[in-house]
């Protein structure tokens, strides 16, 4: 592939075609193939729904809702934060052989989980529907504008971590360790309603919970969540922008060196 840049057709061209072929080389072989992307999801929502609106004392009808909102957004953030940790290692020798934009790589391994956030969420918000079907509203079509800001955002710390990763080795098991602790630091097994105001501010700290919020309002309270909390999902993507650029000028002229 010769020289090129993000703005470029052929950047997207090959984008797409890496995707394809990664997707199709993830499911080869498999008997249930893509279907394996609902069966955690399913199983969380399952289990988790019945035993905690028993415990936290909430409806069933509530719990369910707050984990089809949440569960396929978190599991797209986690699985796609640990592939991109080794998107630059295990293509190594072909970046020492074969010029090709690195940046291709982490963005390729996080669309292939985007793809499996979107059936994911669309499987999962029409089991909901089966079982309350009055819930239902058209907002919902607008859920992939609300993801957005979440989407473009795993991009880019995607990108971060295959750059940082070739220096820092254990980058892939601080990540596992990291996510397993903010997983219950945010409202996915639990509502938002339930948090006491006094402790509000802890998830107000937290990026990951603006970036989830927008969609987690969307289907939850069944309309286009307020500007506020659309704008601060937005200036979380903005500051991991400029974020991936300041890391990507300080060290991606060397990273092939260290793979």
């Amino acid at each position: 592939m010769r020289k090129t840049n993000i703005f470029s057709p052929i950047y997207w061209k090959s984008l797409s075609i890496l995707v394809e072929a990664s997707i199709y080389r993830q499911h080869r072989n498999s008997f249930l193939g893509a279907a394996w992307g609902l069966v955690q999801p399913f199983i969380h929502i399952v289990i988790i729904s019945y035993v905690f609106s028993f415990f936290l004392k909430q409806p069933t009808e509530i719990m369910v809702s707050n984990l089809v909102a949440s569960l396929p957004l978190w599991s797209f953030i986690t699985n796609s934060f640990v592939a991109s940790t080794k998107s630059l290692f295990e293509r190594s020798m072909i970046l020492k052989k074969v010029f090709i934009p690195k940046t291709l790589l982490p963005i390729t391994d996080v669309m292939v989980y985007c793809y499996i956030l979107g059936y994911s969420f669309i499987a999962m918000y029409s089991a909901y529907m089966i079982f309350y079907p009055e819930k239902f509203s058209a907002s919902i079509f607008l859920a992939p504008i609300a993801a957005m800001p979440l989407i473009i955002s795993v991009i880019v710390v995607g990108i971060i971590l295959a750059y940082l990763t070739p220096y820092i080795m254990d980058i892939p098991q601080m990540i596992t360790v990291i996510m397993n602790a903010v997983y219950w630091g945010l409202p996915i097994v639990y509502p938002y309603s339930m948090v006491p105001d006094d402790k509000k501010w802890l998830f107000e700290i937290n990026p990951i919970f603006h970036l989830m919020r927008p969609v987690q309002y969307l289907v939850i309270e069944g309309k286009w969540p307020d500007n506020l909390i659309v704008m601060k999902a937005i200036s979380v993507t903005i500051l991991l922008i400029l974020l991936m650029v300041y890391t990507l000028r300080k060290i991606s002229k060397n990273v092939v060196y260290y793979l």
